[in-house]
């Protein structure tokens, strides 16, 4: 399954196709007017399974009175979920709609919702937008074996309960999977695609001031990995040789050569494989246990009053902030993961304008 694709789709405006009337050669086409507006609504880019929505379409008008009628459209993979009787609510713009799941691949799928409208004497105008169901089962890691000295363990936030997996390797304890801190008002961070739904299995995204706090807040001794965490880990599981122009500016050590494979999970998001084209890298061990998986980055545009997120690399990459910062001092330091290669590299960022996971680590008694 392609995530890229499939996430063009989602809010498509869809213009409905208009009926031209033609007469003889001589004559001119009938050109009819667009009804005024788009029937759009609001629909999360993921939703918990059995989460029961009401949907509103935007309201659409014309100039001439005439009326309106509102039709939706609700398919659970190719399957129709609506029969016209179930579309006839509040005058046909609000839709209460629950989207029903299980744990079966052909039920946790995508949910495409269509809105149309009709009027006489005018081409109707449509909105689409594409959900896909979610539940605690939806990510899957494969099994995997640790590597000579790395055991397992578990920590609790306890600012939220939530109990999170680690592994110690070479001395340091780090979270096995991407930080979720930050649902409850005020909230911290955002979802993929701004759906909170996935929080819990995909982590959160931070800017790099928050992902400093989300660290230190898990509890003593905690706190975002610098790159001498990362340096340290990656040489405890054997990275290769770090000669030859791979130090960056601030000298600091820029590519480790051969290691993503044992810290890369071959996992799966509704039984769909996350890592697609990972041949490159080798094979998926993940013997460290980090279990990383790509869950991309989001690039931050202030507007304002609020931030816009654009989420990109899904599927095919993977990145980390770092607590090290540039020499710059307005970009900080991340290192990365990308499909095509087998080495985990680093990189530097603004720390405002980009949004990565986060994953956090402390020193332990050996």
């Amino acid at each position: 399954m392609n995530y890229r694709k499939t996430w063009l789709a989602a809010a498509i405006i869809i213009a409905a196709a208009g009926i031209v009337s033609c007469k003889d050669d001589d004559d001119d086409t009938i050109s009819l007017p667009y009804l005024d507006g788009t029937p759009s609504f609001e629909l999360p880019r993921y939703v918990t399974a059995g989460t029961e929505m009401t949907l509103t379409a935007e309201e659409v008008t014309n100039p001439t009175g005439a009326e309106i009628t509102y039709k939706w459209d609700v398919t659970r993979g190719s399957d129709e979920m609506l029969d016209d009787e179930e579309t006839e609510t509040d005058g046909g713009r609000t839709l209460s709609l629950k989207f029903s799941a299980s744990d079966g691949k052909d039920t946790l799928c995508n949910f495409t919702v269509t809105c149309a409208t009709e009027a006489t004497g005018y081409y109707g105008t449509s909105y689409t937008a594409v959900t896909t169901a979610v539940n605690g089962n939806s990510l899957k890691h494969a099994d995997f074996e640790f590597g000579e000295g790395i055991h397992g363990g578990k920590v609790t936030d306890l600012r939220t309960g939530d109990e999170y997996n680690t592994v110690v390797i070479n001395g340091r304890e780090w979270t096995a999977e991407n930080m979720h801190y930050g649902l409850e008002e005020p909230k911290t961070g955002v979802a993929l695609e701004e759906a909170d739904a996935v929080s819990g299995i995909f982590g959160r995204y931070y800017k790099w001031e928050d992902a400093v706090s989300v660290c230190e807040g898990l509890g003593e001794g905690w706190a975002l990995p610098s790159h001498s965490d990362w340096d340290a880990l990656c040489t405890a599981l054997g990275a290769g040789s770090q000669e030859g122009g791979n130090i960056t500016e601030d000298g600091l050590t820029a590519k480790w050569e051969g290691v993503t494979g044992s810290l890369m999970s071959d996992a799966t998001f509704n039984l769909d494989k996350m890592w697609e084209y990972w041949t490159a890298v080798g094979d998926l061990t993940n013997e460290s246990g980090l279990s990383v998986i790509p869950a991309g980055y989001a690039t931050v545009m202030d507007n304002g009053s609020s931030d816009i997120y654009t989420f990109d690399g899904f599927g095919e990459y993977a990145g980390f902030w770092t607590s090290t910062e540039h020499s710059t001092g307005s970009s900080a330091y991340y290192v990365y993961f990308w499909d095509k290669y087998p080495d985990m590299r680093l990189g530097y960022v603004d720390k405002k304008s980009f949004a990565l996971p986060v994953r956090c680590v402390r020193s332990v008694q050996p």
